[in-house]
């Protein structure tokens, strides 16, 4: 059984980790490191509630302006808005505007951040 208040499996007692993967975009051949530019372009990761005071998701990306690899956003949901619903996921970037943007929505909850200022590798022609 797994629920968002309770972010780990009944039968275990210890957490893996105080962030968990929920998807991703890369540009290279491997996705599990945030060490090189350009492996999480676009990420989304779910914050433990040990961790934060309210259900919270990390939108991540990156920047070769300041190369840094992982620069991330929080969204922050009420505990009544995200415990058993599904959520339609949005997450792009623009390389003219050079801004991610990252919106989650369902028929009662619309949440969305910018992450502005992002330089991503020059996209293939």
């Amino acid at each position: 059984m797994f629920r968002f208040r309770s972010p780990h499996r009944m039968e275990i007692d210890e957490k893996r980790a105080n962030s968990h993967g929920v998807a991703g975009v890369t540009e290279s051949d491997t996705y599990c490191t945030k060490s090189n530019l350009g492996d999480r372009a676009l990420s989304l990761f779910f914050n433990t509630w040990d961790e934060y005071e309210a259900p919270t998701y990390s939108t991540c990306s990156y920047d070769t302006g300041r190369a840094d690899s992982s620069v991330c956003k929080d969204i922050e949901f009420s505990f009544t808005n995200v415990d058993g619903y599904w959520f339609y996921v949005y997450s792009g970037y623009s390389h003219d505007e050079h801004v991610s943007y990252t919106a989650f929505y369902n028929d009662n909850t619309f949440k969305a951040v910018t992450n502005p200022t992002l330089y991503h590798n020059q996209p293939p022609a």
